[in-house]
């Protein structure tokens, strides 16, 4: 793990963002990334929607799956 930081959204809201403009540590950085959701909002809490694009220097894009985190025990 390099690093941790939390932010807070309303329910049914959208934010977009580069991700080394808010996480500048994970610059030339690869791995996997894990986002939470808490019930700060009640039992009708909302879940998390995500679209990852990955982007080269020429402009070149592609999608980055999304998965569902789990263990093993």
């Amino acid at each position: 793990m390099i690093g941790t930081t939390q932010f807070t959204m309303q329910p049914n809201t959208h934010t977009s963002f580069v991700f080394t403009d808010k996480w500048p540590f994970t610059a030339g950085k690869q791995g996997t990334v894990s986002f939470d959701c808490s019930d700060t909002f009640g039992p009708n809490a909302f879940g998390l929607a995500v679209l990852g694009l990955r982007f080269t220097a020429t402009g070149a894009f592609t999608s980055v799956a999304a998965f569902t985190k789990w263990t093993l025990d």
